[in-house]
C-alpha cells in the first residue's frame, strides 16, 4: 500500500514526520504527477528530525537525496525522518510504501 507524503506539485514542501522503528521500515519514492518518468534532477533531501529541528541524514558518508536517477530509498535505521522537496518545474510528489507501522 502506498501512502502519499507530498502531493505532486511544483511547490517547495516538507513531508510530515516518517517514523521508522525496528519493526517498521519505510520505502520512500518520488513520483511524477503525470505518471511519466522523472526527468528533472529534483534533489529532495531526507533529514532526521530532532528535538531542536532537523539535521541532514548522511548514510555511508553521503547526504541522502532523492533525484531522477535515484528516486527512492529504503530506510531501516530507526528514527524520525522528513523529506524536503525543493521547487520543481514538473509536478513531483513523494510517497511511502512501508513494511508495517506509520
Amino acid at each position: 500500500m502506498s501512502i502519499i507524503l507530498l502531493a505532486a506539485t511544483q511547490s517547495e514542501d516538507a513531508s510530515s514526520p516518517i517514523t521508522v522503528t525496528d519493526a517498521a521500515s519505510a520505502h520512500i519514492s518520488l513520483f511524477d504527477g503525470n505518471g511519466s518518468t522523472i526527468t528533472e534532477r529534483v534533489g529532495a533531501t531526507i533529514v532526521i528530525t530532532t528535538g531542536g529541528g532537523t539535521v541532514d541524514w548522511v548514510r555511508d558518508g553521503r547526504l541522502v537525496v532523492l533525484t531522477n536517477t535515484h528516486p527512492n530509498i529504503h530506510i531501516t535505521e530507526p528514527g524520525e525522518y522528513m523529506v524536503l522537496k525543493p521547487q520543481t518545474t514538473a509536478n513531483i510528489g513523494v510517497s511511502r510504501d512501508g513494511s508495517g507501522g506509520g
